[in-house]
């Protein structure tokens, strides 16, 4: 029997089977994503121009950074408005870090259209657009006197005469490398376009793991500012993640994992550091113990739900247990893929036998799949 087809008819791959499917839901969609590159094309073409005042401390790179650089973008929950995360470095800078903020800030009030849609972050530009998007563009300089690739210096306006370190290149070829697949060079290249090719349907299981973990914070802590940062949970569970092939059981594990990890650190909090720059504190916002004992509820609990669902007996208690932890909409629509491909079993009279939330078929138990890859290293 082919290794999928045998993984597919149990229990644990009819699970990998619907959170597949959850994945595919919870992506952008193609006028989200086509919105994403047109605005990102158009502020590096500005910001990379000659006439620049960032030109005399080039050559610039622009490059996108955290969730669309790594392929672990989700669909928001609760508003229309997604973004875009994207660095532009120049080569050197002799000023202070706000110096190059406000020269990023010049730059963009010298377009007629940006001018009127800025507003200050911490450490970024924001570019707020009518349509539900906005674009962060983060100022930075190569860092000087560093041995890791792709080592920058960026301002910050809580500490503006103190340059902190950060490296998101090097971030994101980590965390492919992590996912094992190639490291890319459009990470490294001047304005390349945003890796928008990374296909649901080819993503890697530490993609999905992660995807799936940042929609169960989102349906659990909603806006409020208490909820972990994306670029946490990235990165403890692309730390743990030892290379599983189901989906289910490698998003167990990593959980299993970090509960341990969070058990050892007390009575002291994790401490997630950017695994390419020993010096950048992800996890900062920790220091506040109400931040961080929310996370730990909260890890927990989605832990311990997440278990649990290898347990439920019948596809309404499973489809309502999918939709206390990832939004009621996506689970309706993976269930509702299930019960097709059921049906399309059933008519074809290849059903054998069917377990709670397990598709198995004639002679050798094989599943119904559909025609793209759910575990990608099968």
């Amino acid at each position: 029997m082919h290794p999928r087809f045998d993984r597919l008819s149990t229990r644990v791959g009819a699970l990998d089977f619907l959170l597949a499917e959850i994945v595919l839901a919870l992506q952008l969609t193609n006028t989200q994503v086509a919105r994403m590159e047109s605005a990102y094309r158009a502020l590096a073409a500005w910001l990379e121009h000659p006439d620049s005042p960032l030109a005399a401390y080039g050559p610039i790179l622009v490059y996108p950074q955290g969730s669309a650089a790594i392929g672990t973008t989700v669909r928001p929950l609760l508003r229309a408005e997604f973004d875009l995360d994207f660095v532009i470095e120049v080569a050197f800078f002799p000023g202070t870090p706000m110096e190059l903020y406000e020269l990023v800030v010049e730059r963009l009030q010298q377009h007629r259209t940006y001018a009127k849609m800025l507003e200050r972050k911490r450490r970024c530009v924001r570019i707020l657009y009518e349509d539900g998007f906005h674009a962060d563009a983060l100022g930075s300089r190569t860092a000087v006197g560093v041995l890791i690739p792709g080592s920058i210096e960026v301002p910050d306006r809580e500490t503006p005469t103190l340059w902190k370190g950060s490296n998101p290149r090097g971030f994101a070829q980590w965390f492919i490398a992590r996912s094992r697949e190639a490291t890319e060079a459009r990470f490294l290249a001047k304005a390349q376009p945003l890796p928008s090719d990374w296909a649901a349907e080819a993503k890697t299981v530490l993609q999905r793991i992660v995807q799936l973990a940042k929609r169960g914070r989102d349906v659990a802590f909603g806006d409020r500012a208490a909820a972990p940062r994306s670029i946490v949970l990235t990165t403890l569970e692309a730390t743990v993640y030892r290379g599983e092939l189901s989906v289910y059981e490698a998003l167990v594990e990593v959980l299993d994992v970090v509960a341990s990890m969070i058990e050892q650190a007390r009575p002291y909090r994790l401490v997630v550091l950017n695994p390419m720059n020993a010096e950048e504190d992800f996890s900062e916002s920790w220091d506040d113990p109400t931040a961080y004992s929310a996370f730990t509820a909260w890890l927990f609990r989605f832990r311990r739900e997440v278990h649990a669902l290898r347990n439920i007996e019948g596809i309404e208690e499973l489809t309502k247990a999918l939709g206390l932890l990832f939004g009621e909409d996506v689970s309706k629509q993976a269930t509702h893929r299930y019960q097709k491909a059921l049906a399309a079993a059933r008519s074809a009279n290849e059903v054998r036998s069917l377990g709670p939330a397990i598709i198995t078929t004639g002679g050798g138990g094989h599943p119904i799949p559909r025609n793209h890859n759910y575990g990608a290293e099968y």
